[in-house]
């Protein structure tokens, strides 16, 4: 994806923006494909613990073998994220970088937002 959006520069920059460096902080990566934002998000901060949902399994295979030395630290979760069981945790950054459109807005809202901490 860094490659072949315009706009990735942008994206990287706003994921690196929000990632806090705080140990053990907690993310939700809502489909997360083959996790192109975890080098980033692994680089400013090592202790980050990532929940990492996908429709595809073989992406999911993908993240898993690119980022084999991080297992410890990843739960990937293959499934709609609108019908998947969570895990219990509240994390302190759930995004989603959306790579196709969802039409219905509000249920996307009101699927992520019982995952925010306040």
């Amino acid at each position: 994806m860094k490659n072949n959006i315009k706009e990735s520069a942008k994206f990287y920059r706003e994921v690196e923006r929000l990632v806090l460096v705080t140990a053990g902080i907690r993310i939700l990566d809502l489909g997360c494909w083959a996790g192109l934002e975890l080098d980033e998000i692994f680089r400013l901060n090592t202790t980050a613990r990532i929940a990492c949902v996908d429709l595809s399994q073989k992406m999911l295979e993908i993240l898993r073998i690119k980022h084999e030395d991080r297992l410890d630290s990843l739960n990937l979760i293959t499934g709609s994220y609108f019908e998947v069981d969570f895990p219990s945790e509240e994390f302190a950054l759930p995004f989603r970088f959306s790579r196709c459109i969802i039409s219905d807005t509000n249920r996307s809202c009101r699927s992520t937002r019982r995952f925010f901490t306040v």
